[in-house]
């Protein structure tokens, strides 16, 4: 029901510009957008960003959405919204690889602390040698503590897909 509702709204949006309407559809499923996008994005800023892409990309794209659910049409956007910037993302860093591994050869007398945010680097950029869907897949899981079925929900395939890619 409050799907149907949603999705109305939405409809309204598109038909008549009701700018009311596109509020109430934000307010109502920004923050479940924001919660998958958080999980994926290294900060807070990053995951608003995410969440706002997607809403401007439903809006230029609302032509594209045939009547059915809009918290599927909204959340598949957000999986191509998140897909882009893990790619933007892994591109970033092969390019400043060489310089991430120099500061490795100098931190080698730092601090407990320093180092084991080196490794977290170091496993960031080999989950990044992954392909992009067993990236999401594993950082949701153990960085965030989604479940499989949560997973399955984000990255929109069965829950048997997720474990194999985990």
């Amino acid at each position: 029901m409050r799907d149907r509702r949603l999705t109305q709204h939405f409809l309204r949006f598109r038909a008549q510009g009701d700018t009311r309407a596109l509020g109430e559809l934000f307010d109502a499923l920004s923050p479940e957008l924001l919660r998958v996008a958080r999980h994926v994005a290294r900060d807070e800023a990053e995951a608003e960003d995410l969440v706002q892409a997607t809403f401007i990309t439903a809006l230029e794209r609302a032509d594209r959405h045939r009547g059915g659910s809009v918290r599927a049409f909204l959340l598949g956007i957000a999986r191509y919204e998140l897909l882009e910037y893990l790619r933007r993302r892994s591109k970033r860093n092969a390019r400043i690889e060489p310089a991430v591994s120099t500061m490795r050869d100098f931190a080698t007398g730092v601090s407990t602390a320093v180092r084991r945010k080196r490794d977290r680097e170091r496993l960031h950029l080999a989950l990044e040698s992954l392909p992009i869907d067993q990236q999401i897949a594993l950082e949701l899981r153990y960085w965030h503590g989604l479940s499989m079925a949560e997973i399955a929900d984000v990255q929109q395939v069965a829950p048997a897909t997720v474990r194999t890619r985990i």
